[in-house]
């Protein structure tokens, strides 16, 4: 290919004349070529270190005597078919593109809330998975995209840098780790592999410098951090086995499928990024680098994580729905248990049960099947003729009364409490009054009275409990 072969600088050819050259059968003037600085390359191109033209058939252009070529094609342009490094990389960039239809899926699947949110869970949690898949199913895309102008181009440029920078970007996005240590830098240098010295000087030194390499280790602390979180919940959510070797053998038993393949293949992609920090020759900045290495370790790895989450995403229930299937087995274990047998939904449909009964009807559909009978509805005509009816505190008529203080009321309506009686029996009990003890000399008319004055203010706040009403009888447990 042209890209790779060796540039060399080259005498002008002689032409007609000392002032004139011949080059690919168009005479060019030699002084004009001069003053503005240009070279003759070995690889058919004029350049001065800012301009770079096509010398050969059928990009030959023409030159003016003030230095201007007409008709000209730039060094750095797309003319030559694609081959292999972009075959390749278009084929995983379909394959990645066709990813992102899965990941949605998955993500609406995975993504959805079947029940009320909590306080400390927020449903972006496993969502999150599905996102950095997306991203770096993206960057995939444009990586492999803009990996084809790789082989078009002349010489190389932007293509070799756009592509692998966006490479880059998938590392830290499939561990989801930072990736800051390898995007705000330089790369001009990467371009520079026009010859091998050019490449060896330049481009080698800012493709292994200390950057990537702690980037690659930065790759391998996040994979630690996964690998020692997942021991940690296996740890203290899973039984514990004793020995070196049960504890092994556990952590390898509860670990999911899906983190058993996924955990070695994310260590081959960070070792494949380490290695290439430290060998020019395997990296995919280089020019003419192993394409097996490169597409096998270092897009291979990559892929099979997707396939793996994605069959997973599709195997796997939603969450919520799994929670609520284990709920509806331990409850119906529970009623088992407690030789509970509940009716079907149409139970109530059949019998005319509504669930947004209010507590009013609740009570008295309670009643209507005990039968209490003409005993309990003498009782509850005589409390409220007694007085018994509990007092509400005074509150907006406009309000409803809420559920407590109606199942309140409806309670003390239907069972009385005897306390009532027992403070008005308890006043006409001779008890020493608070303050002077009267003395013996105290009038039996004075104290009669006094005990009048306390019967009467107790009646008067009892709403008119007779101390000479007959004692109830009590006929059922309805009437208590």
């Amino acid at each position: 290919m042209g890209l790779i072969d060796v540039r060399e600088l080259l005498a002008f050819p002689q032409g007609d004349n000392s002032s004139d050259t011949l080059i690919a059968g168009i005479h060019f003037n030699l002084t004009t070529l001069k003053h503005w600085n240009y070279t003759y390359y070995s690889n058919n191109t004029f350049s001065n270190g800012s301009l770079c033209f096509l010398l050969f058939e059928p990009y030959t252009p023409h030159l003016l005597m003030n230095g201007t070529f007409l008709n000209s094609t730039s060094c750095y342009s797309p003319i030559d078919p694609i081959g292999t490094r972009s075959e390749i990389g278009l084929l995983y960039a379909c394959l990645f593109a066709l990813s992102i239809m899965f990941t949605f899926i998955n993500l609406r699947k995975h993504g959805r809330l079947f029940l009320p949110t909590e306080k400390r869970f927020r449903a972006v949690g496993r969502r999150w998975q599905w996102y950095w898949m997306l991203m770096t199913a993206a960057f995939a895309i444009i990586s492999g995209i803009t990996g084809v102008d790789i082989d078009r181009y002349y010489l190389p440029e932007l293509p070799i840098v756009l592509s692998n920078f966006f490479w880059f970007l998938m590392l830290p996005t499939t561990m989801a780790t930072n990736f800051f240590m390898v995007v705000p830098r330089s790369w001009s240098n990467i371009e520079k592999q026009r010859d091998p010295d050019q490449a060896r000087l330049l481009a080698e030194p800012t493709a292994t410098d200390i950057r990537f390499k702690l980037a690659a280790f930065l790759l391998f602390g996040g994979w630690l951090t996964t690998v020692y979180s997942l021991r940690h919940s296996i740890k203290h959510y899973r039984p514990q086995n004793r020995g070196l070797f049960n504890r092994f053998g556990g952590f390898l038993r509860y670990t999911p499928i899906k983190f058993l393949l996924t955990l070695p293949l994310s260590l081959v992609m960070i070792g494949y990024e380490a290695a290439c920090a430290f060998d020019f020759t395997i990296s995919p900045l280089k020019l003419g680098t192993d394409l097996g290495l490169m597409y096998g370790l270092g897009w291979g790895a990559i892929a099979a994580i997707f396939l793996v989450y994605e069959v997973a995403g599709y195997i796997d229930p939603n969450e919520d729905r799994e929670l609520i299937r284990q709920r509806r087995i331990r409850g119906a274990e529970i009623d088992q248990e407690m030789g509970i047998t509940k009716k079907p939904h149409w139970w109530s449909r059949l019998n005319g049960q509504r669930g947004d009964m209010s507590v009013h009807n609740r009570i008295a559909e309670n009643v209507h099947e005990l039968g209490g009978g003409r005993a309990t509805t003498k009782n509850l005509e005589r409390s409220i003729e007694m007085g018994n009816m509990p007092i509400s505190k005074r509150r907006d008529s406009s309000k409803p009364m809420n559920d407590q203080e109606a199942l309140r009321a409806a309670a003390n309506l239907l069972f009385p409490s005897p306390s009532g009686i027992n403070e008005q029996s308890d006043s006409f009990q001779d008890t020493p009054t608070r303050g002077r003890t009267p003395g013996p000399n105290t009038d039996a008319t004075t104290t009669r009275a006094n005990l009048g004055d306390r019967s009467d203010s107790t009646n008067s706040t009892n709403s008119g409990v007779s101390i000479t009403a007959k004692p109830q009888q009590v006929r059922s447990m309805l009437d208590v």
